[in-house]
Order: structure tokens, then C-alpha cells, then sequence
């Protein structure tokens, strides 16, 4: 459900925006991230509190043994959310470098952050908690980005560079 809350955002968001000024791509990208990880926080919390009643209806017998990962799996989908409101931000400016960027720096992050911590530790939930880690810090590194390339966009080019 998570994932298509994501995409419809998304979907719902970029053609507004494709000739929209920077503030309000700025304030969608917000707008997106907020709105997916209050998504996130409300299907959470009800898997925690009507887990016993909800869970075994939505993953069945393997409920019991993804019971302890929802705290995690929700970290996870918060960094996600975050990372759809700028990804919108950066498409429908057209920076696809930047975009490029992010993506290749949240695959190495959570692929290095998996490995390490599965031949460290070795359990399921340390796994989970290096992903929840690795896709939060890639959803900051890409905020980061979208704002540099804000602020580049608002700076004027200096007057030696025009010379």
C-alpha cells in the first residue's frame, strides 16, 4: 500500500508542477515527503496497535516473524517517502544528474550498510536497522542536493565569472 500511496503522489504531483516556478516545486517536494511519511506513521501504527488482529490478515503465517521489524521497515519508508518529495523536486526541474546522484548514492549506502552489518552482527534486525540507516542518509544527501541546486538557481552569477 505504501508503494502506491509513493507512485500516486507522484504521478498526481508532476504535471502540475512542470511549469510551475521553484517555490512551488519546492513547496510540493515538501508536501509530497510529508504527506507519504504521515502515510507511513498511520500504517504503522496500525499494524502496532491492531497487529494481532491486522497482521496475520495482511502477511499471514509469517506475521510472527515480521512482527519486530515494523519499527525499522517504518524508518525505512520514511526515508522513501522523503526521498519521492525530492525526486519530484529534482525531475520536474530537469536535473537529472543531481537525481542520478542521489539514486546511486542510496543503492551503494544500502547495499554497504546491509553487508557490513550482516557480517558484523548477523541478524535480521541489524540488517534492518543499517537499510533504515542507509536510505534515511541518502534521502538527507538528496535533500541537500535539491537545495544546493535551489540555491544555486536563486544565486546570480558573480561578476567575475561574467567577464
Amino acid at each position: 500500500p505504501l508503494s502506491i500511496f509513493n507512485s500516486l503522489g507522484i504521478i498526481s504531483f508532476t504535471p502540475r508542477l512542470v511549469g510551475a516556478g521553484r517555490s512551488a516545486t519546492r513547496r510540493s517536494s515538501v508536501l509530497v515527503a510529508c504527506l507519504g511519511t504521515l502515510g507511513v506513521i498511520g500504517w504503522c501504527a496500525l499494524l502496532l496497535i491492531w497487529g494481532s488482529w491486522i497482521g496475520p490478515i495482511v502477511l499471514g503465517e509469517t506475521w510472527p516473524a515480521a512482527q519486530p521489524l515494523i519499527p525499522m521497515l517504518a524508518l525505512s519508508y520514511i526515508g522513501v517517502m522523503s526521498f519521492a518529495g525530492v525526486g519530484l523536486g529534482l525531475r520536474v526541474r530537469g536535473l537529472a544528474k543531481p537525481l542520478l546522484w542521489t539514486r546511486v548514492f542510496s543503492a551503494v549506502a544500502s547495499v554497504a550498510f546491509g553487508l557490513i552489518f550482516a557480517l558484523l552482527v548477523g541478524t535480521v534486525e541489524s540488517v534492518a536497522w543499517a537499510e533504515a540507516a542507509a536510505i534515511l542518509g541518502a534521502s538527507a544527501y538528496a535533500w541537500v542536493c535539491l537545495l544546493r541546486e535551489h540555491h544555486a538557481a536563486d544565486t546570480p552569477p558573480s561578476t567575475a565569472a561574467m567577464r
